[in-house]
């Protein structure tokens, strides 16, 4: 059983205070094999979100429109590359929205599809997909769980059900629990997370993006005279938590108290979300357009990236003929060809 009430309501608090460990890697609560979940879900899990999300700079975020993304503000990014299926593109903007830790980015090229967002907020009881980048499962934390392991870098998914809300300042957050009770794909966040997406399973059976993964509780020590420590925790009971001259011991009871993890809540945020989404392309932006034949009716190509920084366009290789041109160029030529990417250099 989980124990819920006021403690759980001050040790999440506690946790968001301290901004706790900013999220590296989804732990599984029944497995520490490194290769697990680490392609994209199959099954009723099937097009969960895997396919949305990328890589920006070291960190990572979701696609929500045709040319922008959604990643943590507090990781502080500013301007990057962003990697999406194999396609390079160069970030042209940043906004957030004040209040929330949510970040969105406009880059230039097109994505060829995206997340749709979770705009019910009747996300308590439905079940998640939580996508992160990082850590393995570490060594026994005792009997309360595991330390953090080897961050390796590798995306991983687990899964969840939202528990319950919370308001953090003007933000709202959505929060998973992990008691070792969901199977063994159960998931919670570690540290360097940050960023990814939590897709849920709205109530008109579509995966879409309930929330920007922000924080888990922690971290943890036995004692005070201990340092800090860095755990996928289930039962929190007689730990401490907090950072050191911060912590606070976790009574001891008859029943399992789970930490959680927490995301930055979209449909609190969707009207402004919608916004940045619809908001026109600067006038002067470098298009890349095709056509089946040079005399063709050309159209803009639906999948490709733009560098302005390296002056190169990428768009995947396909086995269909196509005849390409540029609007917002003087020249346009092929550069390298690979298995999967065609670039091109502008001028």
């Amino acid at each position: 059983m989980i124990r819920r009430g006021p403690f759980l309501r001050l040790l999440a608090l506690t946790t968001l205070l301290a901004l706790s460990i900013q999220v590296r890697g989804i732990i599984l609560f029944g497995t520490d094999d490194p290769a697990r979940n680490t392609t994209a879900p199959t099954g009723a899990l099937a097009g969960s979100g895997w396919q949305w999300v990328g890589q920006l700079s070291s960190a990572q975020a979701t696609v929500i429109g045709p040319r922008h993304l959604v990643t943590a503000k507090h990781l502080n990014i500013g301007s990057a590359q962003f990697v999406f299926r194999g396609v390079t593109y160069r970030v042209t903007s940043e906004t957030n929205l004040a209040g929330t830790d949510l970040d969105v980015f406009t880059v230039a090229g097109r994505f060829p599809d995206h997340a749709p967002l979770c705009s019910s907020r009747r996300e308590v009881g439905r079940p998640v997909v939580m996508i992160g980048r990082g850590g393995r499962r570490g060594e026994a934390f005792g009997t309360h769980g595991w330390r953090i392991g080897l961050y390796d870098g590798v995306q991983r998914w687990g899964t969840n059900v939202v528990d319950g809300t919370l308001v953090s300042g003007t933000a709202e957050l959505l929060q998973m629990g992990f008691a070792g009770n969901a199977g063994g794909d159960e998931g919670v966040f570690s540290s360097g997370d940050s960023g990814g997406g939590t897709f849920i399973l709205d109530r008109d059976n579509v995966w879409k993006l309930a929330g920007v993964n922000y924080a888990v509780d922690g971290p943890f020590a036995t004692s005070l005279e201990e340092g800090p420590i860095f755990a996928a925790v289930f039962d929190a009971r007689g730990l401490y938590i907090g950072f050191q001259g911060q912590q606070q011991l976790i009574p001891n009871g008859p029943s399992a108290v789970a930490t959680r993890s927490f995301i930055s809540r979209i449909s609190s945020s969707i009207d402004w979300l919608n916004a940045q989404i619809a908001a026109p392309g600067p006038s002067d932006a470098v298009v890349l357009l095709s056509a089946d034949g040079p005399g063709g009716s050309f159209a803009e190509e639906p999948f490709y990236g733009v560098d302005m920084e390296l002056r190169q366009i990428e768009v995947p290789r396909t086995a269909v003929r196509r005849f390409f041109r540029a609007r917002g160029v003087n020249r346009l030529h092929v550069v390298s060809v690979s298995d999967t990417v065609v670039r091109f250099c502008y001028e």
